[in-house]
């Protein structure tokens, strides 16, 4: 297709048809330029007319010159199809109404996703809670339970301590003896109980034998019942004695406490002249309280720390109460201390 004006070829987008006399022609013959042909909606090209077939204002012919591009140009803007308009504004409405439509419909589906997904965490979040106050009642119940059982256990082995402290109440230890290879316990134990001033028989000694760890360095050669200058220790193991009535060991430890500082001078014993002691004899747990009831009641200005019947007993001063020492709890609790010393040995059975 030619352009009327110019004879050229004509391109689909350069292309203006007047609507009266059907003439073609390119926009720039029809006296517009890029900007004026562009202002021409695509819905007035159809009714697009040329210069020649618009009518003037003054009803003269108009020609291509340049006051009628001006024209041309006004009249493309002003002769606009207002229904034509309307609808492609309502289209476009109606299709940014889908839009946003559609954009609101995702919105919501996406909030009713993010609502699930929050109510599945409050939901979890409620059942990790609930867990969590589970456990945690768990928890004080078996710390509960636990100091029951803590207190069950240490009653447990004060009631241990004292059966196996009632297994000994007929027995005494003696220390401060001088050890020798080939020494007669029981003959040593008949004459100590002369020197206090008691007379005990063999049938009277169920039993007698050193006790704790053996140092040969604490031995002294007897020779000719005499005892020879061999490296003594300056502590021999102690002799434990059983007796064979309570009456006999109560005899014993009485005289001892009367005759306090009783020695081995004129006794014939191997050795030089020691003092010697006799004490009950405490199982394990009873001897460590006694040691150190001793070592805190010094500390602390108690004046009467001693053993009776196997209990170990404190009293601070004269006419005050005396309190019974059976566990450490007791020791932290009569003197006042937080911690005393290590852990109460476990009371086991003592052996000869």
């Amino acid at each position: 297709m030619d352009c009327s004006k110019c004879k050229l070829k004509l391109k689909p987008e350069e292309l203006l048809k007047c609507n009266a006399c059907s003439i073609t022609l390119h926009y720039t013959c029809a006296g517009l330029d890029m900007a004026g042909f562009k202002k021409i909606l695509p819905m007035n090209k159809p009714k697009w007319k040329c210069a020649n077939c618009k009518p003037s204002k003054l009803g003269s012919p108009i020609v291509f010159n340049k006051v009628c591009e001006e024209s041309e140009e006004m009249s493309s803007i002003i002769n606009i199809d207002t229904e034509s308009l309307i609808s492609l504004i309502n289209r476009r409405f109606d299709s940014l109404k889908d839009s946003i439509d559609t954009f609101k419909t995702e919105v919501n589906a996406r909030l009713t996703q993010l609502s699930d997904t929050v109510s599945s965490f409050d939901q979890r979040i409620s059942s990790a809670e609930a867990r969590i106050e589970s456990l945690s009642e768990t928890t004080m119940k078996l710390a509960s339970e636990n100091i029951s059982l803590s207190n069950a256990v240490d009653l447990l082995k004060m009631e241990l301590s004292d059966r196996e402290q009632e297994f000994l109440c007929n027995d005494v230890e003696i220390s401060g003896i001088t050890e020798t290879k080939e020494e007669n316990v029981g003959h040593i134990v008949q004459v100590l109980a002369n020197k206090l001033g008691l007379s005990i028989n063999e049938c009277d000694i169920v039993s007698a034998t050193r006790v704790g760890v053996f140092r040969p360095g604490g031995l002294v050669e007897n020779v000719s019942g005499k005892g020879s200058n061999v490296a003594a220790e300056p502590r021999p193991r102690p002799i434990a004695v059983r007796f064979a009535r309570r009456s006999v060991k109560d005899g014993i430890i009485n005289a001892a406490r009367v005759r306090r500082g009783a020695t081995t001078a004129d006794c014939d014993l191997p050795g030089p002249s020691r003092r010697f002691y006799v004490n009950e004899r405490l199982t394990r747990t009873n001897r460590w309280l006694f040691n150190k009831a001793r070592e805190e009641g010094k500390r602390h200005g108690w004046r009467f720390i001693w053993t009776k019947e196997g209990k170990v007993l404190v009293r601070k001063e004269q006419g005050k109460a005396s309190h019974r020492i059976r566990s450490e709890m007791d020791l932290a609790s009569v003197f006042g201390s937080d911690k005393v010393g290590t852990n109460v040995p476990r009371p086991s059975t003592t052996n000869y």
